[in-house]
């Protein structure tokens, strides 16, 4: 009696069968509207990006989520952040959808990816981290422009990384094309020598009669953190000014006053007592980091390995 496994005629039969078998995946819908909620962190992002309302795709993760029977975002004050979960699944879709996207016929521009940062992201946060970056990217090849001006113009570059100060509860430079890397989180830091034996923490009302440094030439951050802890107006006029972060960071250093900071980019000097933190405040949010990219780049592989390790190297750095 013969096996009719063994029949090449009845394989091939249910070799075809096989493959008109449906996959038994999720909505191909929903898992769209989850990766581009997911890279914006926010469903008014992802909704301008799929052309369909906000309320589209909170409806199509729902029901990506009671598919699966998981949780795959916690409602955050500011936009939406990943559960566990939910930051195992973008892996998965944002390698699938780069993958589908590279075979279709319309092949993405090669050649190095021109990238615009920020003076201080740069020296405060990539350049202690840059030798890590090649040896985790060695094949990507990026031609950086460090500028210190806020008001960078994205078309001249592939990729930016800026920083963007808030309008009411969204960042002013929210496009599809873009997402988080992280919120600002600023700290009020100094030198040791600055305090001499004055105990720590400090009252508030010090602050009228310390010195203050300014890194922008307007004190924006300062103002609004005035603003938001209901201090009275803030000898900024006679504050040094600098136009970014890593000069205000310096002049502390050096003991010349109190400086507003992003707490990413002082956490070493804090560990290394080379500042402190003078007063017993938390750290203000008053705009946000993001990476933006050119419509003919999306489709690159260099920005999804890009990408993804933005995300560990912040991720690592999370207070």
């Amino acid at each position: 009696m013969t096996d009719s496994s063994d029949d090449p005629q009845r394989q091939r039969k249910f070799s075809r069968l096989r493959k008109t078998e449906p996959r038994a995946l999720p909505p191909l819908n929903s898992l769209r509207a989850f990766d581009a909620a997911a890279r914006h962190q926010g469903f008014a992002s992802a909704g301008a990006e799929l052309n369909v309302s906000p309320g589209a795709i909170s409806r199509q993760v729902k029901l990506l989520e009671e598919v699966l029977g998981v949780e795959l975002f916690r409602r955050a004050a500011q936009g939406v952040e990943l559960t566990e979960p939910g930051q195992r699944l973008l892996g998965l879709t944002d390698s699938a959808f780069e993958i589908l996207a590279q075979a279709l016929p319309q092949s993405a521009p090669r050649g190095p990816l021109s990238c615009q940062v920020s003076a201080s992201f740069y020296l405060r946060w990539l350049l202690p981290r840059y030798q890590a970056f090649r040896a985790a990217l060695p094949q990507l090849k990026i031609n950086l422009d460090v500028t210190s001006t806020a008001d960078a113009q994205l078309q001249s570059a592939d990729l930016s990384i800026l920083y963007h100060r808030f309008a009411g509860d969204v960042p002013d430079a929210v496009t599809a094309r873009s997402e988080r890397l992280f919120f600002d989180g600023s700290i009020l830091v100094c030198a040791p020598s600055l305090l001499g034996r004055r105990k720590l923490p400090l009252p508030l009302s010090a602050l009228a009669k310390l010195p203050l440094l300014l890194n922008t030439p307007d004190g924006w951050d300062w103002r609004a953190l005035a603003a938001a802890r209901n201090l009275r107006p803030l000898p900024l006029s006679r504050a040094a000014r600098f136009d970014i972060d890593d000069g205000s960071i310096q002049a502390a250093l050096a003991g010349q006053g109190i400086a507003f900071a992003e707490r990413r980019f002082v956490s070493d000097l804090l560990a290394q007592g080379q500042l402190v933190r003078p007063f017993d405040l938390p750290s203000a949010s008053f705009g946000e980091y993001r990476l933006h990219w050119r419509g003919p780049v999306a489709r690159r592989p260099a920005l999804a390995q890009l990408r993804h390790w933005l995300r560990d190297e912040v991720g690592k750095q999370r207070p």
